[in-house]
């Protein structure tokens, strides 16, 4: 089944008000059962059909920029355009001037979103989640 999201986004470097996005996707459901370890025989024949079957899973995806998001997928186009939900964005901060002896000190920042639109050139990697 075909069905239209619409979500409002705000784009804080322009300063503009909420923008509204209509995403086409369609609703998927599967058995996890029925998975096996055949890629034909679970349905996984191209890159994008194991992105299809992590629709409503959790994923997590690698960023540019030493970032890194987990979260509910709910949509992806061929761009690797994603939609999720209950999002954590992870970065890592590398600082070389301030650590003594040339080292370089790794700090992590962490924020949480309810709904998160990424920009597929940004995409590195998804990982679907694991299937016992």
């Amino acid at each position: 089944m075909d069905f239209q999201r619409s979500f409002n986004v705000t784009s804080r470097a322009a300063g503009r008000s909420a923008t509204r996005i209509a995403i086409s996707f369609r609703e998927v459901g599967f058995n996890l059962d029925a998975l096996a370890m055949d890629p034909s025989a679970s349905g996984i024949q191209e890159p994008f059909d194991l992105i299809r079957l992590s629709l409503s899973e959790r994923v997590f995806v690698k960023l540019r920029g030493d970032r890194e998001v987990t979260g509910i997928l709910h949509a992806y186009d061929g761009h690797m355009n994603l939609i999720l939900s209950d999002a954590e964005e992870t970065i890592m901060i590398v600082d070389t001037e301030s650590a003594p002896n040339g080292q370089s000190v790794v700090n992590v920042a962490k924020r949480k979103m309810d709904m998160l639109f990424v920009r597929g050139d940004g995409v590195i990697l998804v990982s679907p989640p694991a299937r016992t």
